[in-house]
């Protein structure tokens, strides 16, 4: 999920056309995740289309929810990480995840589980 909400912010850029970036990141991934890229390149589907297609596949709505619930709930922040910095990490898994609450109900779920 870090992976792709970077790569995201890079692509964002605008450097390189959709094929050429999707070339680029063969060399992060391996496995069933290089198999989908090497897909997506093959059938043409440009990064907004693999991204899509790689949340549905890796990412079914259930996980997504609980994968969100549990960074904020269990505080999987680094250690001595700044809260600002730990919002925004949970706000990028939300996001990428398509999670279905808004900031408020994130930060309110934060706050809740943040420990004193």
């Amino acid at each position: 999920m870090w992976l792709v909400n970077k790569l995201d912010e890079i692509h964002a850029l605008g450097l390189i056309d959709d094929k050429m970036f999707i070339v680029c990141i063969l060399s992060l991934v391996s496995g069933t995740v290089l198999r989908f890229f090497g897909d997506c390149l093959r059938s043409g589907r440009n990064w907004a289309q693999c991204k899509g297609d790689l949340l549905r596949e890796f990412f079914p709505h259930f996980v997504c929810k609980r994968m969100v619930r549990d960074l904020i709930v269990f505080n999987f922040h680094e250690e001595g990480q700044a809260l600002r910095k730990f919002v925004d990490r949970a706000f990028a898994a939300a996001k990428f995840l398509e999670y279905e609450a808004d900031e408020e109900q994130l930060v309110g779920c934060i706050e809740r589980h943040w420990p004193d």
